[in-house]
């Protein structure tokens, strides 16, 4: 058994990758991992500071942190519907679409298709078998400037756990 992890380091640690598939490179002090890990399908020479999650890591209690997958399309249309009323003041406008099991299975397949490309970092949060939310880093930038933005949203439910700050520091 592992201590917690408490960065990028450990999260490959406990993820379960040997040493060796493990690329280091520092530019200007900023920090890149490249490993070759099932998230997204990225190969070794792609993928740079990717956070292998496909079994998840726990957030807090029975929350878990993992990559975005294909067959999450139906539960995140559930956990949308849940919590469309809540998240309408910081989401653009959607169409009814958006809402649905389909809606979500476009929605998953380009954030994917973004991932393979080194564009973006897809992650949701769940308790048991219920999507309470998701983690997005867009807009990936490489190089000396290596930068990303950061988006989420937690279920309405699980609003003032702290779980939005356990996962930020996990994806950061």
């Amino acid at each position: 058994m592992h201590p917690p992890p408490h960065g990028v380091d450990d999260l490959l640690r406990v993820s379960g990758l040997e040493a060796q598939q493990i690329v280091h490179s520092r530019s200007h002090g900023a920090q890149s991992t490249t490993v070759p890990t099932a998230l997204c399908g990225i190969a070794a020479a792609q993928a740079a500071y990717t956070v292998p999650m496909t079994h998840g890591h726990r957030i807090q209690g029975s929350v878990i942190l993992r990559e975005l997958l294909p067959e999450d399309a139906e539960p995140l249309a559930a956990a949308y519907i849940r919590n469309r009323s809540h998240l309408a003041p910081w989401e653009p406008a959607r169409d009814d679409f958006y809402f649905t099991a389909a809606g979500q299975a476009e929605d998953v397949e380009a954030k994917i298709a973004d991932c393979e490309a080194g564009r973006s970092l897809p992650l949701i949060l769940e308790d048991g078998e219920l999507i309470i939310g998701r983690f997005n880093i867009t807009d990936i930038v490489r190089g000396p400037f290596l930068s990303g933005h950061l988006g989420y949203w937690v279920d309405q439910a699980y609003t003032g756990r702290g779980i939005a700050t356990a996962a930020t520091r996990q994806v950061l």
